[in-house]
Order: structure tokens, then sequence, then C-alpha cells
């Protein structure tokens, strides 16, 4: 690929060139005269640089920019993407916004696949991975080929495969968008992250749907502010063809005016172009009947929680606007299984239930207690801790959420990260003011499940949440193995010995 191909939308400001080091201001005409000859491999990491190939700097730093790309040009890269020019006998671009222009990049590297598959972006608070892969299986279910990415996983085939992202970074987001085209694949569905969103991961792809599930707490230490943190989520149906909208959050009212390419909307209000009425919630899932235009639906979803209402409602409004029949839909979500991690059940065998669920937000964490008051017979054990390093202020939410619901807490560690654990412990507690539900503080997390084991009795459900499909626990700045499924079956086993 030549380096004009690669460049294709980038917006560059100015170019230096090498040798007397002459810049110039650039123009969109001046494409034609960069030099020719086939990139080898697109690089972010001076160190990946390879011969002919192009080095993307993302600094911002003079110095930083400088070592960069010296270091690059020792590897034998041929020209350089910069947001500030460095005194380097090496081509250098120079672009207004790095981000962007990465993303870009990528994106012609991998042969732009976004534009080969009919892409539909999930972003909101609470329910992406449920939404988004629902939607796959009712698409599979139809026969029609999807993939899938987002926080479980990328998957073209059966089997997902971990990133490590909501929303990848462009240099593997478009290698997997790649992958699906490749594949067959003719839908891509995938969520679309507050952060994704404001650092441009997905500026060149425009969606054929975009879907906004819901807004609370969250990420307020990368965002700021609840209002910076919509602004983000609004980007993504800017970027899209038509937006499918939760109207029962107030969020969804500043959405639709970003609609620009028209809407439909969901919710249980009066109005919504997708409604649910007459819900019934069960502890094996929920019922209710759908309305839409003058037609009204019987809807059997087997996954519990009025939460479940609203990602059942999303993906069949998706669904029904890509043009798929609603009888084959709502059969489809009828015989959906659930998603790892998601109000995951493990039968004990012990007569108690154990549940475990990825709720790490107030208003997500509110909703999983909510839903298993609705239907325990015996008591609601909670454990459930906070992420170091990120928005203090919704741990003593998360206590709160907690204490009006359960009746037993057990605070403990999630991912501490480079946090003192038992200051993310007293934030937390900071909730407890006003409260009196019996708690128990037990910092290390495989010593607080095997706690919270030994107090149920039959009849009662044991919530454990924030790590549902996480298979590891972050502490200072290494990742440990830690299956929260696995350890509770290993200590269930040792209970029954």
């Amino acid at each position: 690929m030549t380096l004009a191909e690669l460049l294709k939308d980038v917006k560059i400001t100015a170019v230096q060139y090498p040798g007397a080091g002459r810049r110039e201001s650039w123009q969109d005409s001046m494409i034609g005269t960069l030099p020719g000859g086939d990139i080898r491999a697109v690089a972010t990491d001076p160190e990946d640089a390879v011969r002919n190939g192009l080095f993307l700097c993302a600094s911002q730093d003079p110095e930083q920019i400088r070592a960069q790309v010296s270091a690059a040009q020792a590897a034998g890269a041929r020209c350089a993407l910069v947001a500030e020019f460095t005194e380097r006998d090496i081509l250098q671009l120079r672009c207004a916004d790095m981000r962007e222009a990465t993303a870009f990049v990528f994106a012609n590297f991998h042969g732009n696949p976004q534009k080969k598959l009919r892409v539909i972006g999930v972003t909101g608070t609470n329910g992406k991975t449920t939404t988004t892969t629902l939607i796959r299986h009712i698409l599979r279910s139809l026969d029609r080929s999807c993939g899938l990415i987002g926080t479980n996983g990328d998957a073209v085939g059966a089997n997902p495969s971990s990133t490590g992202y909501t929303t990848p970074i462009p240099q593997i987001l478009f290698a997997e968008m790649a992958r699906a085209v490749e594949s067959g694949c003719e839908f891509l569905v995938m969520e679309a992250s507050s952060h994704s969103l404001a650092q441009k991961r997905v500026e060149p792809i425009r969606f054929e749907l975009a879907v906004f599930t819901n807004l609370t707490r969250d990420h307020l230490d990368y965002h700021g502010s609840m209002e910076a943190y919509l602004e983000a989520k609004k980007r993504l149906f800017v970027q899209a063809d038509r937006g499918v909208v939760n109207i029962d959050d107030n969020a969804g009212y500043a959405i639709l005016e970003h609609c620009a390419g028209g809407s439909v909307t969901y919710g249980r209000r009066l109005g919504a172009a997708y409604m649910a009425e007459d819900v019934v919630q069960r502890k094996g899932g929920v019922e209710y009947t759908l309305v839409h235009g003058r037609g009204r639906y019987a809807v059997t979803y087997p996954v519990p929680g009025l939460f479940s209402v609203y990602n059942s409602l999303a993906a069949i409004a998706s669904c029904h606007s890509l043009g798929l029949p609603l009888a084959g839909i709502l059969e489809a979500v009828a015989k959906f299984e659930g998603v790892a991690g998601r109000m995951e059940t493990i039968d004990t065998g012990l007569g108690f239930q154990v549940v475990i669920d990825y709720a790490h937000t107030p208003d997500g964490l509110e909703n999983v207690l909510r839903t298993i008051r609705g239907y325990k017979q015996g008591r609601l054990i909670a454990l459930f801790g906070c992420g170091g390093n990120r928005d203090r202020g919704k741990r003593p939410q998360m206590c709160r959420a907690a204490a009006s619901y359960a009746d037993f807490m057990v605070v403990t560690s999630d991912n501490p990260r480079g946090e003192n654990p038992y200051a993310i412990l007293k934030d937390i507690l900071a909730g407890m003011d006003g409260f009196d539900t019996p708690f128990a503080v037990i910092e290390n997390r495989r010593d607080a499940t095997k706690f919270a084991l030994e107090q149920a009795r039959a009849g009662d459900v044991v919530l454990l949440a924030g790590k549902g499909h996480e298979d590891y626990q972050i502490i200072g700045d290494t990742v440990y193995p830690y299956d929260e499924k696995k350890i509770v079956q290993e200590l269930i086993k040792g209970l029954k010995e």
C-alpha cells in the first residue's frame, strides 16, 4: 500500500521533507506528490517500526516526539505522522488530531472493512454487552451472518477472543473488522464505549444503526462530568444513518436531537415506537406485550429483571429496523441463552443460589439487586467492591445501592490497581450513613467469597457483583488470574466435602 493510500481522509496540516528539512503548509492536492513505493507496516510503538514502514507518534510532548521518531527512524521507518515536527531527517506529516488520524490510517491499512459491513453500534452505561449479543443472536437465528465486537470478546465464529477492550483501539478494531469481512459477515454489531467515541477510535465508521441504552454515572474519572460523558455518547449518532433510542431515559431526548438520519424509539413510555406493556417479571425471565404500530405481540425473554425489558426492546427495535421479520425476531428472543457474567446463575446444590454479574455502577448494582429481591425466598447476600484509579464519587453510591436492597453485604476488592485497597473500602463505607444493613469487610476477594458462601442458607441468593466475565484481577501493575465462576465452583466443592 502506498503512503498516499494510507493517508486517504487523514487531515494533514503541514509536511516536513527529509534532507534540508523544508517545511510546507499542506494542501490536499499534495497527496499525489508523496513518495511512492509500498509501505510495509504501520506502527504506533517505535520498537515495532520496520523498514519502509509508517510510524504514528501519539505523543504531544516535543521531547518524546523527538525520541520516538528517532527510534522509529533507526528501525527503518520511512515516514512519521506527528503532532509537532522534530528535527529528524525523515519525512514527517503533521496532523491536528493524531487520534483521528490513527483511526483512518488503520482503516485504510486494512482495506476499509467498515465500508463492506452493515455496522450496528450500541452505546450506553449499562446493557451494551447483552444488547449486542442479543442482536447478533437474532441475526444468526434468521440466517444472517454477523460478527461481534465487545466487552466479552470479539467473535466472527462461535468462540469469542478477548482483546481487553470494550471497543478496541484502531489497530485491533479494523483488523477484527477485516476478519469479519474475510469470514463472510454481512453485519457487525459492536459496543461503542464513551472512551472510544471521545478518542475517535470509530471515526471512520458509518453506522447503519446507533443504539442508545441508558446513561447513569460511570467513567467520571475520565470525562469529568455527566455532561461531557453524554457529549461523548452523542458522537455515535452523528455518524449513524438511524438511531434506536430509549426514551424512558431522560438523556434519550438529547440523543434524539443528534439523530440526523432519523430515529426510532423504544421504552415503556407512551409514544415509544416499540413500547412494552403489561410487564410481568419472573425468576426465569420477563414477559410483556410489545406494542408497535397497530399490532400487539407477546414477548417472552428468558433473562430476569426490568432491565431485560429494555435490552430486549432495543434488540427487537434494531433488528426490525434492519428489515427482519418481527415474528422471527420474537421467536429468537424467546430462545436467547443469556450472556456469560450477566445474571449468570450457579445452582450450588446446597439449597442456595449464586448469581454472578458484571454490575459495577450504582445503577447497574441497584437493578440487579432489585431483580433478585423480587424472586428470592431467603436472604440476599451481596458481595461487591469498586475499582481503583477510577471515579471515587460512585463508591459510596454503590454502597447505598447495596445497603438499600441486600440483607447482608460483604465489601471487598474489585480491581484495586494502583490504589491502596483499604482506601477504596473506606470510600465505599462512607455510603453506610443512615443504613443499618449488616455487613462484613474482607479485602481479599477469594476470602470474601468463601465467607459469603459460608453465610448462605437454604433459599438465600448470593450476588457476586463486579467481575462478571472477567477472568483476572488487577492489583498494582500486575494482572492475576481470577475466574470468579471457577473459584465459586471450587469453594462450593469444598463446602460439600
